[in-house]
């Protein structure tokens, strides 16, 4: 590491991320990384993680709706890391498309969004035949009292607030992927499950 760099390694317990650069955090807590040599790609290094950990998210597919980049990358990292299949977009209106082709078992949406609003995407989906089934959980910067209970009377499942941590992710994804299976009743009893 050359004179004047900073690193940043970030433990998501068995990933690793590591980041190298001129790094400063912007007044949304993003992450932002400047620098000839270390701009580009984040470099992982994975620790080694139990057979039945990666099972938990095996075969499953996730739409992720953020235009953050910063922030769909790393969500999509970490639940391809576990296992995932991601599919990925940054505009609400290709929600609809996406969710139709590909047929999650879950969408993680943004709710302010460059084209429509995460709210108003997820009304489309939860109004269309094919895909109003698919549990879709707010994740979005949006915290303000009042917010909460908007966002929910939209049809949308759940919500996390950000900043957020990878585990609250990765355990309401897994426990609205538990319930889509039938490990847990739909009405509702999954623990942390609104």
């Amino acid at each position: 590491m050359s004179e004047g760099k900073t690193v940043l390694t970030i433990n998501f317990g068995r990933l690793i991320i590591r980041i190298e650069g001129d790094l400063k955090l912007n007044r949304y807590s993003s992450l932002a990384a400047r620098g000839s040599e270390t701009s580009g790609p984040v470099a992982r290094e994975p620790l080694p993680m139990q057979a039945d950990e990666r099972s938990k998210f095996a075969h499953t597919r996730i739409l992720i709706v953020e235009d953050n980049q910063l922030n769909l990358m790393l969500l999509k990292d970490i639940l391809e890391f576990h296992g995932c299949t991601v599919i990925t977009t940054g505009l609400g209106a290709t929600a609809l498309d996406l969710a139709r082709q590909h047929h999650p078992d879950l969408i993680l949406m943004d709710i302010q969004l460059p084209d429509i609003s995460g709210i108003d995407a997820a009304r489309q989906l939860k109004e269309d035949e094919e895909t109003h089934a698919i549990p879709i959980i707010a994740v979005t910067a949006f915290a303000m009292p009042g917010d909460k209970s908007k966002i929910l009377e939209s049809g949308i499942d759940d919500y996390i607030a950000k900043p957020y941590r990878i585990t609250e992710i990765l355990d309401i994804a897994l426990q609205y992927l538990k319930r889509a299976t039938g490990e847990y009743p739909t009405s509702g009893d999954a623990p942390g499950i609104l």
